[in-house]
């Protein structure tokens, strides 16, 4: 036997509750609801009659493709012509933002597949890989930040820049990322600068194994993981130093796939970054790093999450510490007999200073440049030979690269305004 579809049982018993001829518990019964329901609907077939059993969407266009086709290729021409490296799902999140062109990520996917486009991270044949269980976040903002840099080519011109960043475990917020042409101790510190200025230094940063944050031995790959951290506490590095007197630990990961998180970050950052700054007229190292702030904002926007604990584990750093002078790259020479010093294999003298064994502190940091500490006061210092890299000279790109800057002021004189 077939039973009656709702609609026939509707219109069968609720005109009889209606009339006084059954309860609305009896109605309950008969359409399988609940009385409460049963009585809203009663009143509603008081108040509109027969049109009430009528669908209200009876007699109404019904358009399929509600976008229209012209926006559709609108959107299709806009990735062809910007030469998107960003997934689908983002290119629809950014046409929002930039283009203001509101329209759901199902739209712009179906668009770009119906055109033969197909997306830079379509899923691809892989072979089986050992599986890493993940590793839960942590309960508290600011109780582990994870630190990385990473080479790309960010302004898509066929050069490669190196961005450093730090997110934070338990929220996954971008907490300051900075770009420079090499990877050095001055990019993550002027990093932990911005950090210490935003008031995010966490209790304890997550790093790999470079030379920027610890000391490597030269037989390394024979020593064991207790005797390389034995090493690296006899030989402290600036970084380390740094972390002492602020309260910070650092745990040093064995693997990439153990610092999951930020690199997955990079990922995401290399697919959008690149049109981000495209679309803006970003073209160099200088314009991104002023724009660094709108990126942490947006990677919160879209990817940060909530902890699990309210509380937040940040750190403040002691009222008598200058962060300026914290975060730059230092080193203590001697001048020779002469009084002229070495920084790289390369000579400099200081005005006033004439002879030997004296004691010359170095600094050198992204935001003053090249310092010379003497006498307790900043002191002017020439260079004496020309600068320019020379085959095995130990002067980092990044350092080159302020040196130069430093020097530019006053080019024909050499001289080292500080």
């Amino acid at each position: 036997m077939k039973r009656p579809n709702l609609l026939e049982l509707k219109k069968k018993y609720i005109p009889l509750r209606a009339a006084g001829k059954i309860t609305n518990k009896e109605l309950a019964f008969y359409l399988h609801m609940t009385v409460q329901h049963c009585s809203v609907l009663v009143s509603r077939y008081r108040k509109e009659g027969d049109s009430f059993f009528v669908n209200g969407h009876k007699g109404l266009h019904y358009n399929k493709n509600r976008v229209k086709q012209n926006l559709r290729d609108k959107i299709v021409q806009l990735y062809k012509d910007e030469g998107c490296t960003a997934t689908f799902a983002n290119f629809a999140r950014d046409i929002k933002d930039f283009y203001h062109i509101n329209c759901s990520a199902r739209v712009v996917v179906s668009a770009l597949k119906e055109a033969g486009i197909k997306s830079p991270k379509a899923r691809k044949v892989q072979p089986t890989k050992a599986s890493h269980r993940p590793r839960p976040e942590r309960k508290h903002k600011g109780s582990l930040v994870q630190v990385d840099g990473t080479p790309y080519d960010f302004f898509m011109d066929g050069t490669k820049v190196t961005a450093v960043g730090a997110i934070d475990d338990a929220s996954h917020s971008l907490l300051g990322i900075h770009f420079s042409i090499a990877e050095s101790r001055m990019s993550y510190f002027e990093l932990f600068h911005q950090m210490a200025e935003k008031h995010v230094l966490p209790e304890s940063f997550y790093t790999d194994w470079s030379r920027n944050f610890i000391s490597v031995a030269r037989n390394n790959a024979k020593m064991s993981v207790e005797e390389r951290i034995e090493y690296a506490k006899e030989h402290k590095t600036e970084y380390m130093k740094i972390c002492e007197k602020l309260g910070i630990k650092t745990i040093f990961a064995l693997s990439p796939e153990a610092k999951g998180r930020v690199e997955r970050m990079w990922q995401t950052l290399q697919l959008n970054l690149p049109m981000m700054f495209k679309r803006r007229g970003i073209s160099t190292i200088e314009k991104a790093n002023g724009f660094s702030q709108d990126i942490c904002e947006w990677w919160n926007k879209y990817f940060s999450i909530d902890p699990l604990e309210e509380e937040e584990r940040y750190i403040t750093p002691p009222s008598d510490i200058d962060l300026e002078d914290l975060f730059s790259v230092h080193k203590e020479v001697t001048t020779r007999h002469d009084g002229i010093f070495s920084y790289c294999e390369h000579d400099f003298k200081i005005d006033g200073l004439s002879w030997g064994g004296e004691k010359i502190n170095l600094s050198i940091s992204y935001r003053n440049g090249f310092r010379v500490f003497w006498h307790n006061s900043w002191r002017r210092a020439r260079l004496q030979d020309g600068l320019q890299r020379t085959y095995g000279d130990t002067l980092s790109n990044t350092e080159y690269e302020l040196l130069a800057k430093t020097l530019d002021a006053d080019m024909h004189t050499n001289c080292v305004c500080v």
